[in-house]
């Protein structure tokens, strides 16, 4: 039975890395289906409502880090919280929302929040003592203030799951893609 599941895992990944590589066929095969719809409003609540996810999927990964004393899912939940934090900044910012007209945190926010978020992602990969000792403090306090009983030190936790080595191209390529993005 479980061998029966690979197969349509990997379809469901297959159909997922497809789809975005399908719409961009369509939009360069088909120019006309490349339209410009600039609607401030409706823009101010789509990024607003992004923001939020983001915030909820923090959360999430943030009760999970707790609950198996992991501060690599610390990181990832900040990663969440610093993109969300932008996202709010750049649909406040939205021209006609708050402000008459564009600005510069209007067309900045987005890249640096995903730039932040992609430092604190990357930052899961290392082995530095510092970082292991700066998450695994902010898991273990976070565990005390939201349980009756004290968590074990988080520390030993990170070494039996983190890698021997970072991979450094990785960890570059995370942190310098997102501003490299931008239109």
């Amino acid at each position: 039975m479980a061998t029966r599941g690979v197969p349509v895992r990997f379809a469901v990944w297959s159909f997922h890395l497809a789809l975005p590589l399908l719409g961009l066929w369509l939009l360069l095969a088909v120019p006309s289906t490349d339209l410009l719809v600039e609607h401030h409003p409706a823009h101010f609540w789509l990024v607003a409502l992004v923001a939020g996810v983001n915030v909820g999927l923090a959360l999430v990964v943030d009760r999970a880090a707790q609950r198996h004393e992991d501060p690599r899912l610390l990181l990832v939940g900040l990663g969440f919280l610093a993109a969300a934090l932008f996202f709010v900044l750049h649909a406040l910012a939205t021209p006609g929302v708050l402000l008459d007209s564009r600005n510069g945190g209007f067309a900045l926010a987005t890249p640096v929040g995903l730039a932040l978020a992609a430092l604190f992602t990357a930052a899961t990969r290392t082995t530095s003592q510092k970082w292991v000792g700066w998450c695994s403090s902010r898991t273990s306090a976070a565990g005390t203030a939201s349980r009756s009983h004290s968590p074990s030190s988080g520390s030993a936790r990170w070494s039996s799951h983190t890698p021997n080595r970072t991979f450094t191209p990785l960890v570059a390529i995370s942190a310098i893609s997102p501003p490299a993005a931008r239109p």
